[in-house]
């Protein structure tokens, strides 16, 4: 981003771009420097906000006490393995049953579609990372032919979230065949989220919840979490078929880096009304 100018430039910055916020992120200025600014922006009649020092640990439940004139601040974050997360993977498992009902003429109609198309198996397995690092088998209606784990594309995205001193381990853990294995009734598939539906027994099973980070392959989750900062955090909790950074438009090759905060913003500040209002906009997403 450009630089606008330094601390004394600020009115000038300030009518020039018609400024309505200043945002203090961190800085190697002086506090007396800082406060100044405050208090110009004040006069300017500009809003201040500032990004707090352990910025990780804020979450929407916050008290402010006070120690004589000194603030403190107390941060209520959810307990992944407390009473409030398992009344959630209650809910999952009970949620999970009735939308396999609901959706059970889609999950035959694509099970007959791959058979009919590409023969067995129904369903692609794919070894995922979830819960506190335990693996398992994530299910998806088979879409590509032969057993594609990944394709060019997602090893060279893999590659792009890595330092350069780990790309020649990457670029040979990954190497893959260029060809495009997708089938015709795979890609009507993919299209209208239909092979994702399996993941219901996922849930069902207790290895996924219907909200959550979502899960990652074993080999990008042992190179990611050397270089990419708090990505082993997002598995404090169950992964997801949708999830916060999903429905903000964080899905496919995007930034991890950007997916990794998201991600574990939404635990941070989990609740179920979170969880209704994504499974909601994931809703209306697929319709």
């Amino acid at each position: 981003l450009p630089v606008l100018g330094a601390s004394w430039d600020l009115d000038r910055v300030v009518e020039e771009h018609g400024v309505q916020q200043v945002i203090v992120s961190f800085s190697t200025a002086p506090d007396e420097v800082l406060l100044r600014l405050f208090r110009r922006c004040e006069e300017l009649g500009v809003t201040v906000a500032f990004v707090p020092r352990l910025f990780e640990k804020m979450t929407t439940r916050l008290d402010i006490d006070y120690l004589g004139g000194l603030p403190l601040v107390t941060a209520r974050a959810p307990r992944p393995r407390g009473w409030q997360f398992a009344i959630k993977y209650s809910v999952d498992r009970v949620v999970a049953l009735a939308l396999i009902v609901l959706v059970l003429p889609l999950l035959i109609a694509g099970a007959l579609a791959v058979v009919l198309a590409e023969g067995r198996p129904i369903f692609f397995r794919q070894r995922r990372v979830g819960r506190d690092g335990v693996e398992f088998d994530m299910l998806k209606f088979r879409t590509m032919r032969g057993d594609a784990s990944c394709g060019e594309a997602d090893a060279d995205w893999a590659l792009e979230q890595l330092p350069s001193e780990t790309e020649e381990e990457a670029a040979e853990l990954l190497q893959q065949p260029e060809e495009d294995r997708q089938t015709r009734v795979g890609a009507i598939l993919r299209k209208f989220s239909i092979d994702e539906l399996p993941q219901l027994f996922n849930v069902l099973a207790g290895q996924m919840s219907l909200v959550g980070p979502r899960p990652e392959r074993t080999h990008y989750v042992n190179l990611f979490e050397q270089s990419v900062y708090r990505y082993g955090d997002r598995h404090r909790v169950k992964s997801g078929i949708t999830g916060w950074a999903q429905v903000n438009g964080l899905r496919g090759k995007t930034s991890l880096a950007d997916r990794v905060e998201w991600d574990n913003h939404y635990i941070e500040n989990w609740s179920l009304w979170l969880d209704f209002k994504i499974a909601l906009r994931t809703a209306l997403a697929v319709l």
